[in-house]
């Protein structure tokens, strides 16, 4: 089995009213990262952020080479044996799961949990939430993250089969075309787009995410990066485009500031501040301000299918916008 090149792992407690104090107090020992509702939280970059849920999480040293099994015990030494108070805190809180991220030095890989590890876990009622971080062919290291984006309120994925129902009737409602060419797609036109998008992520190392709204499991829209072959000219086709949509249904809650600014972050983890592209109509309002709120700039106008568009670009070190989430 080809060895993992590096392991991460932690312990988090997540809910809406979580108090950390109190998982620090039950458990005997405080987290590495502990936050109330309604904490403010302030990055180097001056940027704020305000929590929407409580959190307590404890981290194990990230090991090279991988060491999971080591690093999972290590989180529960110290931690209470007694069952009854981790029984209590699943109760408490609203998810409670140990994060395990494996990173592979080959396309193929896995890992081996041992007989007392599991135990630990299992015991104490925990959900193991697996992050495979996979090398692409011929892209080393740069393209090697394709687990799930999380956020505050949504989860970026890779898209299912079972999705395409919802996503051919997002692209088949007029409201969310209106400036994305103004013509609804046909099922067999989204049914292309689908598997494009598929051969985007084996060949490219990156595509479209399905944005499932947390808790719920709905499908919102859509979110990513992909090489769009305009022929809009070489200073825009030769760099990923970003795109996005967002159901009708769950337009202003601010859905599609927070998936487009996740996206982003993991394209610049991911790709060591590679450029991007991304294309607005004129007149689409909303979508040219997210862009800018994303660190997009213009590059020039042009027509492309009929309608004038917004060209713009995005250079990581100059962005700033989209530095955290």
């Amino acid at each position: 089995m080809p060895e993992l090149e590096e392991t991460a792992a932690c312990l988090r407690f997540f809910g809406d009213d979580l108090d950390p104090d109190y998982v620090s107090q039950r458990l005997g020992k405080k987290g590495h990262r502990e936050e109330r509702r309604g904490d403010v939280r302030q990055f180097r970059s001056g940027r704020t952020r305000v929590a929407k849920m409580g959190g307590w999480t404890l981290r194990a040293e990230r090991r090279a080479p991988g060491d999971l099994n080591g690093q999972l015990r290590e989180l529960f030494e110290g931690l209470s044996d007694d069952l009854s108070v981790w029984a209590d805190l699943l109760a408490y809180s609203d998810r409670a799961d140990v994060f395990c991220g494996l990173f592979l030095e080959e396309q193929t890989g896995g890992v081996h949990l041992e007989p007392d590890v599991l135990k630990l876990v299992v015991d104490r009622g925990l959900m193991i939430d697996f992050d495979i971080y996979a090398c692409m062919e011929g892209y080393g290291r740069q393209f090697r993250w394709f687990s799930d984006v999380e956020t505050d309120r949504l989860i970026l994925r890779l898209p299912r089969e079972s999705d395409f129902e919802t996503y051919a009737a997002i692209w088949a409602d007029p409201e969310v075309v209106r400036f994305i060419g103004g013509v609804p797609r046909s099922r067999e036109r989204c049914r292309e787009a689908w598997e494009k998008n598929l051969e985007s992520w084996k060949s490219n190392g990156f595509g479209n995410w399905v944005i499932e709204e947390r808790g719920g499991g709905a499908v919102v829209g859509q979110v990513g990066f992909f090489y769009g072959e305009r022929g809009l000219g070489s200073d825009f086709d030769v760099s990923p485009e970003c795109g996005w949509v967002i159901a009708p249904e769950f337009s202003g809650k601010g859905y599609g500031s927070e998936a487009v600014l996740a996206a982003h972050l993991r394209m610049d983890d991911c790709s060591n501040g590679m450029r991007t592209v991304c294309m607005i109509e004129v007149g689409h309002a909303a979508s040219l301000h997210l862009a800018r709120k994303a660190g997009y700039r213009e590059l020039r106008r042009a027509e492309y299918q009929g309608a004038q568009l917004i060209l713009m670009e995005r250079k990581p070190d100059k962005a700033g916008s989209a530095s955290e989430v």
